[in-house]
Order: structure tokens, then C-alpha cells, then sequence
């Protein structure tokens, strides 16, 4: 493999400095490896090349298929259409969101009028592609440098055939986000500290990449002690100036994280929403943590395992721990990145969560066991091969970590009903409400029925499908006006449509008006309902002269209904 370029100025990523008794004065400035962004040699750039086009392939196969639209898929997709419609870019506020991955969601509709689901999802497919790059990255800055490359590309390929990763890369979630910033996190935090000497310039990209995160999702916090990890590996036993230096990140993430707070919008919220916690719901109550401080752990620590299991598989976990010791002690920062953002961040999480503790939330702390595997498996068939045999040692070693993950993957995309977790395949799946399945037909339905002329379909104000998944597709599109008939809340009797004028609001989420609409001028107009929510037998009580005019069926008896009010 060609030598990299050298530059003064910056320590090698791969090594700390040798132990002392004593604390050291700081290092001089000595040599290191310098990284283009692309692999030297012809050969490594086309693997590299080779598996982002692996990623994202696995990635959006059958991409709208293998799922219908799913309950937070619906709410962002409808968030994203209250962007592009009403201009309300922090309408995810109001929900203790932060909105950065709801914009590109929304940027997705004014460039084009595709699908908004297979937008959506596309959008985190290329997420994913992203942090395969991103773990390249990190992958060889943290292996020795005359291994650089092919432990990138090691992490890389393993990432890129993840199987947690095939599951919410694929998704319109905001996790292929979280996961994709936790890379940037620690791929600057490796640019900034690696280097000697002052120069606050470089902790800027750190400081982003950790601010854009918390700008995406809050739990990003939890990839917080990863640059505090890397300012401490590099810069322990000479200055204090780490510490600054660490301050300055944490400084520049927090006027995101204030942000969150000052730009929340003007309007009723649930008492339960936070900025900082979104939920505050999520959380095991203060005082029963203090009583038994594994209240929450006592359930998600298996569950947890169950996860890592299924998705993470044993041998490519057990690689890892392996890999962390055996990394260890040649002074590496790998056990630091496993530490300080995995292993950390999902034990806080088991301690922490108590209403629920879905697979979504562990999914971004697990890149890191996969760089640290294949920084080790590298290693060790450097050291232990014979002269002449490494590379096979190493592409031996690599395949039986990648084996499981890639029967996973096969067992996942072909039947994943058997190759999920039991409570993704319940959750995603399953026969609930939350699942949209009905919802692409229900929406081709009324898309046919504009052709007749324009008309005004009615919702449930309700959170997820069909509301929020009918949005995105119909509202202002075709002829056709979509409006949330809240008024059906004030009693179990009340009419669907109103008599006369009546207010309608800007959306469930904002609870303020949008004016009024004088039903009495409105030639037509549909109502659609899930009867999970409201059986035909709830509907005619409410609208005695509501004929159904299509259901479509869900899995388990229920369906999607469509009813002509007038």
C-alpha cells in the first residue's frame, strides 16, 4: 500500500504517547499521517466506491415496499408539508422536536412533486451512504497508519452491510440523521485533536457537527463525551489547553441546543413536551430511580441484548469487545470511541428510559463496534499472520464477522416478518393503527376522485396515519383541500361535517386557526378514518347520511375507510 503523505503538526492517529510515570511536558510537534479524503492506491478508491454503492443498494431495495407508511413517517411527512405550505419551518418545536431533518424533508417537496414517502426514505438511504463514508474515516484514523486503509474500508464494508442500519436507513426516521452526525461528531473530534498546538479554528467543525445534531434530534447528546474522549486521549500529559479546547466544542453545540428553546413557536404545547428531553414522559420518574435505580434497567438491559442479537450478531459484538482489549493495550483510541460512544450513551439510555425503550433509540451508539472490529481484526492478522499470509489472515477474519451480518440482511430484506426483532416486526408490521397499511390505496382512491372535480376530504385530528399520511399526498394538490375535523373531539356525537361555517385550524400540532370554511358552498366532500379510531358503526351516529364509498383493508380485520359526507 502506498505511504501516505506526511505533514508536521499533528500526531499519529492510531497511537497515543508512550506512558510515563510522571505527567509529561507537552509533546513536540512531530510527524504524522496526513489522509486525503480518498484512498491512495486506484485499487482501495474502487472498494471504497464499491461498498458505498453496496450500502446504498441494500439500502433502497424494495424501498417503499417492505413497509407501509409508518406512524412517525406520517407525523414528518405531514410536518414537512406544514413547512412547505403554511412556512412554519419550526412547527416540529411544538412537539419538542428539533427540526433540521424536517427541512430537508420539506427542501425534498419544493424541488420535486414525487412521492413523498419514497422521498423521505431516499433521503435517510443516502444518510446511511453518508456515515459509510463517514466510518471509513474514522475507521483509519483510529488504526495504526500502515493499516490505515484497510481498516477503513473494513469498517466501512461492515457498516455497510449493518442490518440495524438496513432497518432505519431506510426509514423517513430521523436516526439515519442521529447516526450520521454521531460519525461527523467523532470523525471531527479525530481532525481536531489529533493536531498539536493551538488553533481554535479546528474546533469549530466539532462544535457543528455536534450542535447539528442536537439541531436534528436531542438524544444526539449522548455522542457529547466523545470529543471530551479525544480531547483527553491526545492531549492528556502536556497542556491544559484540551480542556479550552474541549469547552470551546461544547460552547458552539450549546446555541443549538438554545435555539431549540428560542425558536419554538407561539402556541399550545402538552405539558409532557420539553426542548431539551422532547418527552419528558420517556424518562423513569426521579423519584423511583432514586428508590431503585434499575426501575428501567431491569427490563431494557435484556431487551438490549436481544437487540445486539438480532442486529449487531454475536460474533461481530464479541469481535468487538475482543478488538477493544486486544486495541487497548497498544494504546489506541478505539476502546475510547467504544466507551465514551456506545457503550456509555445506550447504558444511560437502559437506565433511563421506562416507557419504552425501541430499537430505534440503541441504533446510532453501534457504529462504533463495528469500526472498533475491524480496527482490530486488522491488527491482529497484521501481528499474528506469518509473513505473506496477512492479507488472507485478514480477509479470513473479516469474513466471519461479516457472515452473520449478512445473513441477517438476507433474512431481513427477503422475510422480514422472521428476520426482524419480535417487536420491530410487531411494531412496523404488526395489526395497529400505527401501521399505514390501506393508506397508498386509500390515497390512489381520492387522487382518481379529484378527477371528477375538486372537493374537501376530511380528518381526525389524530397523531399518525391516515391524517398525517393523507397530508402530504392530497392537501392543495389536485383540487383537493385537506382539513382536520376537530370539532368531532368536543363529543362522541358530533357531527363530521358541520351544518354551516366553520373554523378549521392550521393543524392539530399548532392548535390555532386558519380560518374558516362555509361548508354549505362546498360541492363535495369525503371523510377518510382508520376504524381502529371510529367503526362504521361510530361513524353513522355521527353522519347518519355518510355512505362508504371504499375501505381498504388492513391486516387484522380493520381498515381504511372512505365515506362521501356530501
Amino acid at each position: 500500500m502506498a505511504v501516505a503523505a506526511k505533514s508536521a503538526g499533528k500526531r499519529a492517529p492510531g497511537r497515543s504517547k508512550p506512558t510515563a510515570s510522571a505527567p509529561e511536558a507537552a509533546p513536540p510537534a512531530g510527524p504524522a499521517t496526513r489522509y486525503p479524503l480518498l484512498p491512495v492506491e486506484a485499487g482501495a478508491r474502487w472498494t471504497l466506491f464499491g461498498l458505498l454503492a453496496v450500502a446504498l443498494g441494500l439500502r433502497t431495495v424494495n424501498l417503499t415496499g417492505m413497509f407501509p407508511i409508518l406512524v412517525d413517517e406520517a407525523i414528518y411527512l405531514r410536518w414537512a408539508e406544514i413547512i412547505q405550505h403554511q412556512g412554519q419551518w419550526f412547527i416540529s418545536l411544538l412537539d419538542g422536536k428539533p427540526p433540521l431533518s424536517y427541512w430537508f424533508l420539506a427542501l425534498a417537496r419544493f424541488v420535486s412533486g414525487a412521492d413523498p414517502l419514497l422521498q423521505g426514505r431516499l433521503i435517510s438511504a443516502l444518510a446511511g451512504t453518508a456515515a459509510t463514508f463517514g466510518i471509513f474515516q474514522v475507521g483509519r484514523r483510529i488504526a495504526e497508519p500502515e493499516s490505515s486503509e484497510r481498516a477503513g474500508l473494513a469498517a466501512a464494508g461492515l457498516y455497510a452491510v449493518f442490518p440495524w442500519a438496513l432497518l432505519y436507513d431506510r426509514l423517513a426516521y430521523t436516526e439515519a440523521w442521529v447516526n450520521l452526525f454521531g460519525v461527523a461528531i467523532a470523525w471531527t473530534s479525530l481532525l481536531c485533536f489529533e493536531q498539536i498546538g493551538r488553533n481554535w479554528s479546528r474546533e469549530v467543525p466539532p462544535g457543528l457537527a455536534l450542535g447539528l445534531g442536537l439541531f436534528t434530534k436531542q438524544t444526539a447528546i449522548l455522542f457529547g463525551l466523545v470529543p471530551l474522549a479525544a480531547a483527553y486521549f491526545y492531549g492528556r500529559g502536556g497542556s491544559r489547553s484540551w480542556i479550552v479546547r474541549a469547552a470551546v466544542i461544547y460552547a458552539i453545540a450549546a446555541l443549538f441546543l438554545a435555539a431549540n428553546f428560542i425558536l419554538t413557536p407561539e402556541a399550545p404545547t402538552l405539558a409532557t413536551h420539553d426542548a431539551v428531553l422532547h418527552h419528558t414522559g420517556f424518562f423513569a420518574n426521579p423519584q423511583e430511580l432514586m428508590a431503585d435505580p434499575f426501575v428501567a434497567a431491569r427490563s431494557n438491559f435484556p431487551k438490549l441484548l436481544s437487540y445486539i442479537g438480532t442486529y449487531v450478531t454475536w460474533p461481530a459484538a464479541l469481535a468487538a469487545l475482543a478488538s477493544a482489549v486486544w486495541l487497548a493495550r497498544r494504546r489506541s483510541f478505539a476502546p475510547w470511541l467504544l466507551l465514551a460512544g456506545a457503550l456509555v450513551p445506550v447504558t444511560a439510555e437502559a437506565f433511563l428510559l421506562e416507557l419504552m425503550f425501541p430499537s430505534r433509540y440503541p441504533f446510532p451508539h453501534f457504529w462504533p463496534w463495528l469500526a472498533v472490529a475491524a480496527v482490530g481484526v486488522t491488527a491482529a492478522a497484521d501481528e499474528l499472520a506469518p509473513a505473506g499470509k496477512k492479507a488472507l489472515a485478514w480477509a479470513g477474519l473479516l469474513a466471519l464477522v461479516a457472515a452473520p451480518l449478512l445473513w441477517r440482511d438476507a433474512r431481513m430484506l427477503g422475510e422480514p416478518e422472521q428476520g426482524l426483532h419480535a417487536s420491530d416486526a410487531e411494531g412496523f408490521l404488526g395489526d395497529h393503527a400505527h401501521v399505514g397499511y390501506g393508506i397508498a390505496e386509500a390515497i390512489d382512491f381520492l387522487r382518481n376522485e379529484a378527477r371528477s372535480g375538486p372537493y374537501v376530504l376530511l380528518t381526525d385530528p389524530i397523531w399518525g396515519p391516515p391524517a398525517d399520511a393523507i397530508f402530504p399526498y392530497l392537501n392543495q394538490r389536485y383540487g383537493i383541500r385537506v382539513f382536520e375535523a376537530w370539532w368531532t373531539q368536543l363529543s362522541p356525537n358530533h357531527s363530521i361535517l358541520p351544518q354551516g361555517e366553520a373554523e378549521v385550524l392550521r393543524s392539530h400540532y399548532e392548535r390555532v386557526s386558519a380560518g374558516s370554511v362555509d361548508f354549505r358552498q362546498v360541492p363535495r366532500v369525503f371523510y377518510v378514518t382508520d376504524t381502529h379510531y371510529y367503526p362504521r358503526e361510530a361513524v353513522l351516529i355521527r353522519q347518519p347520511n355518510a355512505q362508504l364509498v371504499a375501505s381498504f383493508p388492513k391486516r387484522n380485520g380493520h381498515s381504511i375507510d372512505v365515506y362521501r359526507l356530501k
